[in-house]
């Protein structure tokens, strides 16, 4: 029997779609193999498998290429296959192979996003597991069916979920456990109260063009609205963000484990400061977004103020006259200090 070398290393996920695609091909095979379209089939599949690139172009052209000349005589020399004699006994022993790796890379993916997204529970499964214990009544249902729907799937469930518990569950622990640490320091985004807090009375112009204004850190301001009434004397401040926001964007954007994202493999999950988890591989301009209102819900609870602006780099609001500071926080390890400038003389 030959012996073939596959091209660069091996892949089997790139092995299982050439030998899905091409059997998705038969009846063009047919149309060009005289009634032998499994020999052809057969022979493409293992041409692909050691010959092709991702510099060839797409898969199924590359395909179609080689069903109209794989059949070509066999006792002609062809420069890109060798016939083979039994080429479906090393077909079939391949294909298992593929097939077999891919459902075992498949399993793992798929544990790894059941203990990113359940990480509690999947860290308490695996302790379980490891004590014998196999009463699942305390797990909540959908959680219950979802190991359910795994065990059907791969029968070496348990061991794949050992395994990776032995690899990061000291890291899975500690970083559910953050959040409970810091629970009230930092509260999570609030949409309503951000909706609800904008100031009507008092808004930013452009001192030149007298137009709204679209980035209160780039151009001049002034105020239309008054700040005195016969109730109370207001102010606007100006709390610079930008640095704190760019520290916690860096660190959703980071490969790995730190504070505030956690990584195995090919998939992630991001828990903001407050504990606000995102589903498995987020779009991270959203995780971006996600942070900045965090931050503007704490600083509405701390000003106790309404949001006239935010711009690019600060956060712009109405306060009483009574208002002092931000109290300086340490949540996660994260050292928050918002400085507070009043602006109140500058933009009358």
């Amino acid at each position: 029997m030959k012996s073939y070398s596959f091209n660069n290393e091996f892949d089997p996920i790139l092995m299982y779609h050439i030998y899905t695609e091409t059997l998705k091909l038969r009846a063009y095979f047919r149309k060009f193999s005289f009634g032998r379209e499994d020999e052809a089939i057969q022979r493409a599949i293992m041409h692909a498998m050691t010959h092709y690139k991702e510099e060839s172009g797409d898969l199924v052209p590359y395909l179609k290429s080689l069903a109209r000349t794989v059949m070509l005589d066999k006792d002609k020399k062809l420069d890109y296959v060798e016939y083979i004699e039994d080429a479906s006994d090393i077909l079939d022993d391949f294909s298992d192979l593929v097939i077999a790796d891919y459902d075992s890379q498949k399993a793992n993916s798929d544990i790894i996003k059941l203990a990113l997204t359940h990480m509690d529970r999947f860290n308490a499964l695996c302790k379980d597991l490891n004590f014998g214990n196999t009463c699942a009544e305390k797990y909540p249902k959908s959680f219950r069916q979802e190991c359910l729907r795994l065990v059907k799937r791969f029968p070496h469930f348990n061991r794949e979920c050992i395994k990776l518990y032995e690899m990061y569950g000291s890291y899975l622990e500690d970083f559910s456990e953050d959040i409970e640490l810091n629970r009230g320091l930092w509260r999570e985004m609030d949409e309503l109260l951000i909706n609800n807090r904008g100031s009507k009375r008092v808004v930013f112009l452009n001192r030149v063009t007298k137009s709204p204004v679209q980035d209160a850190d780039l151009e001049p301001l002034q105020i239309k609205g008054k700040l005195v009434s016969e109730s109370s004397t207001k102010r606007v401040i100006k709390i610079p963000y930008e640095q704190i926001w760019d520290t916690l964007c860096d660190m959703a954007s980071e490969e790995g484990i730190n504070t505030i994202r956690f990584t195995i493999g090919d998939y992630y999950v991001i828990r903001t400061l407050a504990g606000s988890w995102s589903v498995i591989n987020p779009d991270l301009f959203n995780i971006y977004d996600l942070i900045r209102s965090e931050i503007l819900t704490n600083l509405l609870t701390d000003t106790y103020g309404r949001i006239i602006s935010v711009g690019s780099r600060s956060m712009f609001f109405l306060v009483d006259s009574s208002f002092k500071s931000i109290p300086d926080r340490t949540v996660r390890g994260i050292n928050l200090k918002f400085e507070v400038f009043d602006i109140t003389e500058d933009v009358l």
